[in-house]
């Protein structure tokens, strides 16, 4: 997953929040509705009047080939009402296999599109027409499918679901790529569950505990929408100093009454505030080495591999020798205090004088960077902050 792409789009919805709702709310009125309206055991001759009265025959959610499956399933329902009630009632039965039971009422339709007389297409048998009727029923488990959105939004962000045209499983590669965004949400942006929450206050909307809905609606805003996003990187460096630190000082503080660190709340602010700080060294080393003439490109190994090397990114030496860079980033000022932890300082002694901490900072509101190498890191660790402790 690009967390870095991913929340520079976030961070667009939440600002675009307001206007989008405006547009979109009618999706979780329609889900209540259906919610409300749908009847399993209805009477077959009251059939028609009830779908009627759960799913808007010309709603966007049902839209696929000018509203086709949704008036095809009720033009065969005024036909067959009690044949059509058995192959959705069929569809979701939640007790059989999910992808027999869409195979069995594909089947289903078509028998019923047979004994109607007519040749063309059985729209009502459309794929995202289905995951649109699974989803009005079990919205709490199912997810509309969109190919084009779900494909495009998977390749775009790197979220590893490899959405094909045509796959048998193609509702659950759907449901699988908005659970994970949906859980990423949760996890990470509390700014968005906020004032979602807000708008869930009115219980005429569909309450969408799992937020699947609302990740559904961020696809289609990422994949849909034109929106401006100012990345980290696009901001100026105006200063690359030497930095001014030369010991490292720790002192504790003993027996301060009702101070109970929220150290989860600490290390998702840090996280974020760091993804920031690489994502602007980044983009100082593509300068820096067009700059020098190089032509190689800094490689983000935090992003693109993982943590646990010592350092974020690989870049180049002004001679085209590896350096590699550690990036402290803080929202303070060059005095703000920093760690080094001990892959990191073990890093610094393999690599000597090519590896590099950067120290982003602010200063009058502008970003900075300082710098550390080689010894001078090592310099910096005299004092430790954590101990590791094997009991025998």
């Amino acid at each position: 997953m690009n967390i870095l792409k991913l929340n520079l789009m976030l961070d667009a919805y939440y600002k675009d929040f307001e206007k989008n709702w405006i547009d979109e709310k009618y999706k979780w009125k329609e889900v209540e509705i259906f919610r409300t309206n749908f009847r399993k055991d209805c009477d077959p001759d009251q059939f028609i009047k009830m779908i009627k009265s759960a799913i808007d025959e010309t709603s966007n959610l049902v839209a696929s080939r000018n509203y086709y499956p949704m008036a095809d399933l009720v033009n065969l329902a005024k036909l067959f009402p009690a044949d059509v009630q058995a192959a959705i009632n069929l569809l979701f039965d939640e007790d059989k296999v999910l992808l027999d039971r869409i195979e069995q009422y594909s089947e289903k339709i078509d028998h019923i599109k047979e004994k109607s007389g007519e040749s063309n297409t059985a729209y009502a048998k459309d794929r995202r027409f289905i995951s649109t009727l699974l989803y009005f029923r079990y919205p709490e488990k199912y997810t509309i499918y969109k190919y084009t959105e779900d494909r495009d939004f998977s390749n775009e962000y790197e979220i590893g679901i490899d959405i094909k045209k045509g796959h048998p499983d193609y509702i659950n590669k759907a449901k699988s790529l908005v659970e994970i965004l949906a859980a990423y949400i949760l996890e990470n942006r509390k700014d968005i569950i906020d004032i979602y929450k807000e708008k869930l206050k009115n219980t005429s909307y569909y309450q969408d505990e799992n937020y699947l809905l609302l990740a559904q609606n961020i696809i289609w805003y990422a994949t849909t929408c034109k929106y401006d996003v100012t990345e980290e990187e696009e901001f100026p460096v105006i200063q690359f100093d030497h930095g001014k630190a030369e010991q490292s000082v720790y002192t504790p503080i003993v027996g301060e009454k009702d101070k109970k660190p929220d150290y989860e709340k600490k290390a998702k602010e840090s996280a974020k505030v760091g993804l920031s700080g690489e994502s602007l060294v980044m983009g100082f080393e593509k300068k820096r080495l067009n700059d020098c003439g190089i032509s190689k490109e800094p490689y983000w190994i935090s992003q693109n591999i993982g943590d646990g090397f010592g350092y974020d990114i690989l870049s180049y030496n002004e001679d085209g020798s590896k350096r590699y860079i550690e990036v402290k980033t803080t929202n303070g000022s060059e005095k703000t205090m920093f760690f080094i932890t001990a892959t990191e300082l073990e890093a610094c002694k393999k690599y000597g004088d090519d590896y590099y901490i950067y120290r982003v900072y602010k200063e009058k509101g502008e970003k900075k960077i300082s710098w550390y190498r080689g010894k001078e890191v090592e310099a910096l660790c005299n004092c430790p902050y954590t101990y590791a402790v094997i009991p025998n």
